[in-house]
């Protein structure tokens, strides 16, 4: 089993915004203190090998673009195995709807902060299961899991997000230290706002994951951004911009197909922003710890739209 030996956090320029309602003023005509609601849910995509990916979250940390930064702790949830909220699914992390005590000024935030608990003694409290094994999960201990994406709160109105952790792109490793192993999570992530989002859902047939019967195939499906040619699809190895210099294109998301099913595969890619996008089926192994342009090949590809709040259905099959 591989893992990404680098992950990229990624931070989106454009402000996700909602509308919001109501108002209000002083007797002399000056602006009072306007606040709105944030719910915030966590959704993820599976990672190769891994059974479960448990985050201890002690707090949330958001900087609203006028006041300094503000943490919450009093989260739903705070133990999360992310594995459980996969293929469309999601746990709310975040509610401030409802809570007096965590009103939040409305109006444009520069970033969002995951709190993250490091292993404390033997404790665990951040770890990953594989093959049965329970290892470390480092986290970044001083900056947490940040992400530069602004968001709006609205007046008097309710901001509904998603956060996805894209984990076949986050974790890295093994490493050691001294005669442990450990993994370490470099998120990369992604916030939604749950109203211009759709589900990409759908079908491998089971003579097509058959046909993948080289020695290293790792079927999977992978999604990109836009209508590209073949030539543009590029594998998991990526440079900053998300873009190499051949003008080929990280994917946005993978689901890898598993071989020992004996039957048709169902996949669902949950939480897809509204637009035109290329879903692709490869055989081929993709090691996101090099660059396999040269060895990746699809063998199906197609341009389709992603509608908010709908289910777009793509199967896979010998033939198109």
């Amino acid at each position: 089993m591989t893992f990404p030996s680098k992950a990229i956090i990624a931070g989106f320029s454009c402000a996700l915004v909602l509308t919001g309602c109501g108002g209000g003023s002083s007797n002399g005509g000056g602006t009072t203190s306007q606040f709105g609601d944030l719910n915030l849910s966590v959704t993820d995509a599976p990672v190769d090998g891994a059974s479960v990916v448990n985050v201890q979250f002690d707090s949330i940390t958001v900087k609203h673009k006028n006041n300094d930064p503000e943490s919450l702790d009093s989260l739903e949830v705070t133990n999360i195995n992310l594995l459980d909220y996969t293929g469309g699914t999601s746990r709310i992390l975040l509610q401030t709807e409802g809570n007096t005590s965590l009103k939040l000024r409305a109006g444009e935030y520069n970033w969002i902060r995951f709190d993250v608990s490091a292993s404390i003694d033997s404790t665990l409290d951040s770890y990953i299961t594989i093959d049965g094994s329970q290892y470390e999960l480092e986290v970044p201990s001083s900056t947490g899991l940040k992400l530069n994406t602004g968001f709006t709160i609205p007046v008097d109105g309710v901001a509904n997000f998603t956060v996805d952790f894209d984990l076949r792109h986050s974790i890295i490793g093994p490493f050691t230290k001294g005669a442990d192993s450990y993994y370490k999570l470099k998120p990369v992530l992604r916030l939604v706002d749950n109203t211009t989002v759709g589900t990409l859902s759908g079908a491998v047939a089971s003579g097509l994951i058959s046909s993948c019967d080289g020695v290293n195939d790792m079927p999977a499906v992978y999604l990109f951004e836009g209508s590209l040619t073949g030539e543009q699809l590029d594998d998991m190895d990526i440079d900053v911009d998300g873009v190499d210099a051949d003008d080929s294109v990280e994917p946005l998301a993978t689901v890898s197909v598993p071989t020992d099913g004996g039957g048709d595969y169902n996949y669902t890619i949950g939480f897809v922003n509204e637009g035109s996008y290329t879903v692709a089926f490869t055989c081929d192994e993709d090691d996101p710890a090099s660059d396999d342009d040269a060895t990746l090949s699809f063998s199906l590809d197609e341009t389709l739209s992603i509608i908010a709040e709908q289910t777009t259905i793509k199967n896979f099959s010998l033939a198109l």
